[in-house]
């Protein structure tokens, strides 16, 4: 099991991905760092991680993916007529995502 400063990290460059993925040419934020700051507490992150009802949510997480066969987290799926379509994530590419749902 990752330590609660791997995981903060993570969904901390998870979301700076998301955040840059957002921008476009023409428009970039500015601050990014003030808005990184605003998103992630690191003390409530550590202190809600080691919550039960967050490893609660954590082991229903894990059991319904378990259930619906998929592999790893994050991940989405599809569920089309009961049939299950793996969607292959790209933090930076929005459209990636979605021409897989819309071709």
């Amino acid at each position: 099991m990752q330590s609660i400063k791997d995981c903060f990290f993570k969904v901390k460059s998870d979301c700076f991905k998301y955040i840059s993925s957002q921008e476009t040419k023409d428009q970039k934020f500015k601050n990014k760092e003030n808005l990184y700051a605003l998103m992630i507490d690191i003390d409530k992150f550590k202190i809600d991680l080691k919550s039960s009802q967050v490893n609660e949510i954590l082991l229903d997480e894990i059991k319904l993916a378990r259930l619906m066969d998929m592999n790893s987290m994050p991940s989405l799926d599809l569920q089309i007529n009961g049939t299950l379509k793996v969607i292959d994530i790209d933090y930076l590419d929005a459209n990636y995502i979605v021409k897989q749902i819309i071709p």
